[in-house]
């Protein structure tokens, strides 16, 4: 165990003895250990006994918090650890490099007076432990156990701690090493591999007095959903909500309802993923992108309230699997902070459910959102009423274009009832045999269903269809195979899902 000092505020160092580290810059980066963090964790210094020894390595359990990331001021003194966590116990802990920054004037902010590595040695550049400098700490031994109680079995290693003292605000970080071209921060296992690690979300951050700029990494990025329950109209103006498929059963690309000035910035969701969770459609290709719906602010704000008033959908947050992804990020923030919700099939209903109702008057994002929560098969309502046998349906005049797969004809809807059938009217079709409307009106449920599709249109009623109103539309129908067309209409009236 060895210790630097800055005495009187002044660098002592230790030299440059960078040649003998395992993390060697012609080391070749692989992926082990790319779960791992470099975290902090402040205490109050020990009356006795070696800090090195009195500290329990804590666990790295997602949304717990075991880590002391915040802190008072006032001239207090505090250790503040540095922790490699969520190893894995097979590759196992040898070493670690980073950067660190702070306040360096001296009274202000923190002030640091020594490093004590808890590791075999620390090699660190010129000016260490000043602030944006860099260090590589090498183990003696291979650090392999398991912290206890990580849900995991992954590993903590202490890899030593800084004496200092909070005199006023400030933020302790760990970051990128700065005083080396490479940059590292990175972590090297037992067989001398070396991985770089994901940065800023695996690096901890610590803050003291009034800062609220605080990071454990292994509670994850994300933010209680109360913290975007009040943002202010700035923040809404960028806000993305993400909903992703998690379901084997229902492929299909995830649906955003972003603000009006949001940016289409697919990595800004990989940042936000979960290494322990696989999301199996976030993925985009030039013809297929997300399916993206932008909405206003206010309607951003009640789509919030009303997930957080949806019994159980926070407490989700704390979920490792489910049917359905929900996802909140603010890229505004600084940095950007997110909420993520992992739902089973009747709660997703729920949560469809409160956000429909919070775009009720936007029909486009209804649309799409109905189309969505069809194919998760979590539909909810309200549901349109089917008025198929209160109509007569005629669909005739099917003729086909010369030299092409396209098929022209008239459906007409009569309303045979005594009373007014409300608008929108709308007339699902039921299609096979790769027969398919040239422009439908997707309103409904688009679920296969026996080898076929209903696809829906709108019929323009105005006010509605009175008793013996006739309406008609023209149809556009792709027949590529020159199959006979059997439609099976079903009609629906009103607001609602049309669901069959």
């Amino acid at each position: 165990m060895s210790k630097v000092a800055l005495k009187q505020h002044h660098l002592a160092g230790v030299g440059a003895a960078l040649a003998l580290s395992v993390l060697h810059p012609s080391v070749t980066l692989a992926v082990f250990n790319h779960d791992a963090k470099i975290a902090l964790h402040v205490v109050v210094p020990p009356a006795k006994g070696i800090p090195c020894d009195l500290l329990t390595p804590p666990p790295c359990n997602y949304l717990e918090e075991n880590l002391s990331v915040h802190a008072a001021a006032g001239g207090t003194d505090y250790l503040i650890y540095v922790l490699v966590m969520d190893a894995d116990a097979d590759e196992g802990i040898s070493g670690a490099e980073f950067g660190i920054t702070y306040n360096d004037s001296i009274g202000l902010g923190v002030d640091v007076h020594s490093w004590t590595d808890c590791a075999f040695q620390t090699y660190g550049g010129p000016s260490w432990p000043g602030s944006n400098s860099g260090a590589r700490i090498v183990f003696g031994s291979c650090q392999n156990t398991p912290a206890e109680g990580d849900l995991g079995g992954r590993v903590t290693a202490i890899l030593g701690y800084f004496s200092v003292t909070a005199y006023g605000d400030d933020v302790f970080e760990v970051t990128r090493r700065a005083d080396t071209p490479q940059e590292s921060f990175a972590v090297t296992n037992c067989s001398s591999r070396t991985t770089n690690l994901g940065y800023p979300s695996a690096a901890g951050r610590a803050s003291f007095g009034t800062a609220t700029d605080s990071q454990d990494p292994c509670r994850g990025p994300y933010m209680p959903l109360t913290d975007f329950e009040s943002l202010p109209t700035a923040e809404l103006q960028f806000l993305q909500i993400k909903l992703s498929s998690m379901w084997d059963r229902a492929p299909a690309f995830p649906l955003v309802l972003q603000g009006p000035l949001a940016e289409e910035d697919p990595g800004l969701f990989d940042q936000f993923q979960r290494l322990a969770v696989s999301y199996p459609y976030d993925y985009v290709v030039a013809d297929s992108p997300y399916v993206r719906v932008t909405i206003s602010t206010q309607e951003l704000q009640d789509v919030i309230g009303n997930l957080s008033s949806t019994p159980g959908f926070e407490a989700a947050a704390s979920s490792d699997h489910g049917r359905l992804s929900v996802k909140i990020i603010d890229p505004t923030a600084d940095p950007p902070k997110a909420f993520e919700a992992l739902v089973d099939s009747s709660l997703g209903s729920a949560a469809f459910a409160g956000v429909r109702a919070a775009l009720a008057g936007n029909s486009e994002a209804t649309r799409k959102l109905d189309a969505f929560s069809c194919l998760m098969d979590m539909i909810s309502g309200p549901f349109a009423q089917e008025v198929t046998d209160d109509v007569n349906v005629s669909i005739r005049g099917f003729r086909r274009q010369h030299g092409t797969q396209l098929y022209l004809g008239h459906l007409t809807v009569t309303n045979n009832s005594q009373s007014t059938l409300p608008s929108p009217i709308s007339v699902a079709l039921r299609l096979k045999d790769g027969i398919r409307p040239m422009e439908p009106e997707i309103v409904g449920c688009l679920c296969q269903r026996g080898g076929a599709d209903y696809w829906y249109f709108d019929i323009d009623v105005g006010g509605g269809l009175a008793p013996a109103q006739s309406v008609e539309i023209g149809l556009e129908m792709l027949n590529p195979y020159s199959k006979k067309m059997s439609l099976e209409p079903r009609v629906f009236s009103g607001q609602g899902i049309r669901m069959y």
